[in-house]
């Protein structure tokens, strides 16, 4: 697996909410299906409502996440 900082923001009500999330998967498409994912499930946010800027591949050694980290080290 390797890590990835996706960047972005979704809507939120009447404001957008911006966001940075550190993940561990297989490619930036993955990466992509899982913010989707993530927010949908917890915010309630369609695909519509959600905007990524960037999605980079970032070093194990550079993550602050410490599951991602595990996940990243350990597959």
């Amino acid at each position: 697996m390797k890590a990835f900082l996706v960047k972005g923001h979704f809507k939120m009500g009447d404001e957008l909410q911006e966001f940075t999330k550190e993940l561990a998967t297989t490619d930036k498409d993955s990466a992509k299906e899982l913010i989707f994912s993530v927010f949908g499930s917890k915010h309630r946010a369609s695909r519509k409502q959600i905007f990524i800027k960037s999605i980079t591949e970032i070093k194990p050694d550079q993550l602050e996440s410490v599951a991602v980290k595990f996940q990243v080290e350990h597959s």
